[in-house]
């Protein structure tokens, strides 16, 4: 004798062929529970803009620097500078 399947008098509109009841959205939520990111349509602006802020972010992590704030990168540029002057100047100087 074959197993009946569960029926549903709830909302039969959610139940799938199996007979088991699937969520009102139709898809899985993410593992976090926060909304899935929408991406731009390949080969349009934003999609490229998404991918260098992408490879600029990985340049800067492989660097080092990838989540340090804003102010501090443009000191520590800034500091880089004026030693790199300061040394230029100094061998001129001694030429």
């Amino acid at each position: 004798m074959a197993a009946a399947l569960p029926t549903v008098t709830a909302k039969p509109e959610l139940a799938t062929a199996t007979g088991v009841i699937v969520g009102s959205r139709g898809e899985k939520r993410s593992r976090k529970g926060g909304q899935r990111q929408h991406l731009p349509k390949v080969g349009t602006r934003g999609a490229a803009r998404a991918e260098q802020h992408r490879e600029r972010e990985a340049v800067a992590d492989t660097m080092g620097i990838g989540r340090t704030p804003a102010w501090v990168r443009w000191t520590a540029l800034f500091v880089g500078a004026v030693i790199l002057i300061g040394g230029v100047v100094t061998l001129v100087a001694l030429a």
